[in-house]
């Protein structure tokens, strides 16, 4: 989680409330068409989408992360 903090310049809340379908690992970007890691997910105050590219280690962490989350039908990345 810290590494999306750091990546994405995201606080507590943002981490919180990140979704798992706000990641996209090797998935093109709908704008750009290229094939990249990012984070997209409208801010909630302006309803602007937010793009953050991600680091290596960032990407490795959330890979990680997804191996061990417990399989459920929330949505949240953040379970506990």
């Amino acid at each position: 989680f810290m590494l999306l903090a750091l990546n994405t310049g995201a606080g507590i809340a943002e981490i919180a409330t990140l979704q798992c379908g706000d990641i996209h690992l090797a998935k093109p970007h709908a704008k750009y068409k290229d094939v990249s890691d990012y984070v997209m997910r409208l801010r909630y105050k302006t309803h602007v989408p937010g793009f953050w590219p991600l680091w290596d280690a960032t990407i490795a962490a959330v890979r990680w992360y997804e191996s061990v989350r417990p399989r459920n039908e929330a949505t949240a990345l953040v379970l506990t």
